[in-house]
């Protein structure tokens, strides 16, 4: 519908274009539709609930399906509430990198997130997978390495239903994950976060969150169903209580990374947990035409490849009993020696 602006009471209609001008003739000389002012247009598209808009270039870009690619059916599923969130905002005094990049980080679960995420330890990589799709990167806790393609195939043919934590890292600033928030009479309650990191000021972020229950069946029991309109009310307000502790935690870290962003220099030294943050970088500094910055993540990506590629053949040499090649860099060096 028409669209009004608070500041002169310049009136748009849906197509963009200015036809309600307050002394229009008397100010600009003309009548509003000979002015023809209007604002810029966005190409816009739809992934599920979430709406995605960009501002067009000359020659036609590439569609949204092909921008999200493999994981488009898993991000349409996922985004597809079936109640209204529970919408929140945090404001993080830090540039908004900073809150982006703990987000595609699984290396810091310990240290910062003691009694949830990281209670158990950190992470086993022989139960994580790691995929990218497009500019974008996914985190699923699972040991099925073909499991974004298998989640994906699932959704276009409503079979799936959720069983494992699931990030998915929309570039360049969002991300919706999936998680297990409790279980309550013999009922698993899995839920649906959507974040998106909204650049403020150089060292001022807001952060938005829509938090829901994950739109997909989830199994239940007799008496789960019957505490239904209990748990309906109570669980959500839980749920997002724990999810802005979790933030808040991230946003302690991310606030002192601000604090001394300026006594940084040199590349990150990124682990093989935070290899997201790696090819998060090269496709920033592909996007912005940056080559130097392009080629140092390069770099860093394709040492993440050949140490996987390195683990692979030894787990296969361990699996099958045979010695293992050597293991090369000082990680592999250490497990060796172990």
């Amino acid at each position: 519908g028409p669209v009004l602006c608070a500041f002169h009471h310049w009136r748009y209609n849906k197509e963009g274009v200015a036809l309600g001008i307050p002394n229009c003739p008397d100010m600009y000389g003309a009548i509003p539709r000979v002015l023809n002012a209007r604002l810029p247009r966005l190409d816009v598209a739809i992934c599920g609930d979430l709406i995605f808009a960009r501002y067009p270039g000359e020659a036609p870009g590439e569609s949204l399906e092909d921008f999200l690619g493999e994981a488009y059916p898993v991000i349409a599923a996922m985004g597809t509430p079936q109640e209204i969130p529970y919408r929140y905002t945090q404001d993080v005094k830090s540039y908004w990198k900073f809150s982006h990049h703990i987000s595609l980080d699984d290396y810091h679960i310990v240290a910062v997130h003691p009694t949830t995420f990281g209670k158990d330890g950190h992470l086993n990589p022989d139960f994580v997978n790691y995929y990218r799709f497009g500019r974008s990167s996914a985190f699923l806790e699972t040991t099925t390495p073909e499991a974004l393609n298998v989640m994906a195939t699932e959704c276009v043919a409503g079979t799936y239903r959720p069983h494992y934590y699931a990030i998915l890292n929309m570039f360049p600033n969002s991300l919706i994950s999936q998680f297990h928030a409790t279980k309550l009479f013999g009922a698993h309650h899995w839920y649906v976060a959507v974040t998106r990191y909204l650049p403020v000021s150089r060292g001022t972020t807001k952060v938005h969150v829509w938090l829901y229950r994950a739109p997909f069946p989830q199994a239940e029991t007799r008496l789960s169903r019957l505490a239904r309109p209990v748990t309906d009310r109570v669980v959500p307000p839980i749920v997002a209580h724990y999810a802005k502790k979790v933030m808040s935690e991230d946003n302690a870290i991310v606030e002192g990374q601000q604090a001394h962003a300026r006594d940084v220099e040199d590349q990150q030294l990124l682990s093989a947990s935070e290899r997201r943050i790696g090819w998060y970088e090269e496709a920033y500094a592909e996007v912005l035409g940056d080559p130097e910055a392009a080629e140092a993540a390069r770099r860093t990506v394709a040492r993440f490849a050949e140490r996987d590629a390195t683990q692979a053949e030894r787990m296969r040499a361990i699996t099958a009993g045979t010695p293992p090649p050597p293991a090369t860099g000082a990680v592999e060096a250490r497990q060796a020696a172990e």
